[in-house]
């Protein structure tokens, strides 16, 4: 039953949060220069190719992205660390080294009203992931850690952000 009950609840939340991806696109490309590489072309670049500016990126970012109903007032970037069902966990997959960039926000009606764009590089180096313990969850099926947001900007994760509170 407890895992029908996650299976649905788990759904749903996708859904509700692919409703979002035009916003996260928005902020994503609102972000680009925490994305890509921006350099002034050489003399000879302008002169003989007719290139003024490079942009590029080191392969392929992995972008990560939680959005949280407006109710949820803390902002704390919260990561799954137990599930019962034995599947790995965000935060295990996060410590393995998986995910460049964290895209975490706040919703109010249909907008992304607040959010925190995380180098998860700098998340990793910085041990916040093993300071902080695990927050069971009512189900006691589930737990996560919650990293408050001042923590990670003065540990320099954010990249950028706007968080009101």
């Amino acid at each position: 039953m407890i895992n029908n009950k996650l299976r649905v609840d788990f759904q749903r939340d996708w859904y509700w949060q692919d409703g979002f991806l035009p916003e996260v696109s928005r902020l994503l490309l609102a972000n680009a220069m925490y994305i890509f590489n921006v350099e002034v072309a050489s003399t000879q670049q302008d002169m003989k190719e007719a290139t003024d500016m490079l942009l590029s990126v080191a392969g392929q970012k992995k972008v990560a992205i939680r959005l949280r109903r407006a109710e949820y007032w803390k902002r704390d970037l919260t990561i799954r660390s137990v599930r019962s069902s034995g599947m790995k966990t965000e935060l295990e997959k996060i410590q393995a080294g998986h995910g460049d960039l964290y895209l975490y926000g706040w919703t109010h009606d249909l907008t992304i009203s607040e959010w925190m764009l995380i180098d998860l590089h700098k998340l990793r180096a910085s041990g916040l992931l093993a300071h902080y313990g695990t927050i069971r969850n009512r189900d006691r099926a589930t737990g996560f850690v919650a990293i408050p947001y001042y923590m990670l900007r003065d540990y320099g994760c954010v990249l950028n952000a706007r968080v009101l509170r």
